[in-house]
C-alpha cells in the first residue's frame, strides 16, 4: 500500500472513530436522562395516587365506559389467564 494513502486516510479514520465514540456518550447521557426524568415521573404518580389496583380499573370501566364494555375485559382477562395457565403447564424446563 503506498505512504501516501496511510498519510492521507489516516486522519479522517481518527475523526470517525472519535465521532463514533462521542455518538456513544451521547446515546448513553439521552439514555440516562430518559431514565432519570421517567423516575422523576412515577414518583410523582406514585405520590399522587394515580396508580391504583385492579378493582378501580373495573369499576372505572363499568361505571364509565359501559358495562358491555365490562363484559369483554372481564372475559379477556379470564382467557388471557387461561391462556398464560395453558402456557405453564407447556413450559420444557429441560430445554437446551
Amino acid at each position: 500500500m503506498p505512504s501516501g494513502f496511510t498519510i492521507t486516510v489516516w486522519p479522517f479514520t481518527r475523526h470517525a472513530m472519535a465521532t463514533k465514540n462521542e455518538i456513544k456518550k451521547n446515546l448513553i447521557s439521552m439514555i440516562e436522562t430518559t431514565k432519570s426524568n421517567l423516575n422523576t415521573k412515577l414518583k410523582k404518580c406514585l405520590r399522587d395516587g394515580y396508580i391504583v389496583n385492579t378493582n378501580k380499573a373495573f369499576d372505572f370501566i363499568g361505571d364509565h365506559v359501559g358495562h358491555v364494555y365490562f363484559i369483554l375485559v372481564a372475559i379477556a382477562t379470564i382467557c388471557y389467564g387461561v391462556f398464560m395457565f395453558a402456557q405453564g403447564i407447556a413450559y420444557d424446563t429441560d430445554k437446551d
